[in-house]
């Protein structure tokens, strides 16, 4: 029903849920223990990323781990499968949708006015 993508997304999520800034997870380990393929799971972590769901730290210490405590599926929805260009359209929408906003209000403020002033 979902891609290949959203499934190991998933699975990566779930192998995060024991994780934290002092108890993280290497890139490696998550990949090995789920057994999601290599390359497709290093993207899959970074689009997580950037998202926002999961946080990558360096150093000795670094690794992987949950960025907040409840992720709901919509959050890994949108970080895997809206593409940067789907969430360029989206966000252009939002702004034409605000703009448009902007002017129902003006003109509806216009009307009240005039209205206002017609007598019966």
């Amino acid at each position: 029903m979902f891609s290949k993508k959203m499934e190991y997304g998933y699975i990566i999520l779930k192998k995060l849920e024991t994780t934290s800034r002092e108890k993280t997870k290497l890139g490696k380990e998550i990949l090995e223990d789920t057994k999601v393929p290599h390359s497709m799971g290093l993207s899959i972590l970074t689009e997580l990323s950037n998202a926002g769901l999961i946080i990558s730290t360096k150093g000795k210490n670094g690794g992987f781990f949950l960025a907040k405590e409840k992720i709901y599926f919509l959050d890994l929805f949108v970080a895997l499968e809206i593409n940067q260009k789907n969430k360029s359209i989206l966000q252009n929408k939002v702004k034409e949708d605000e703009e448009y906003d902007r002017k129902v209000k003006r003109i509806g403020k216009i009307l009240l006015e005039a209205l206002g002033r017609v007598q019966i």
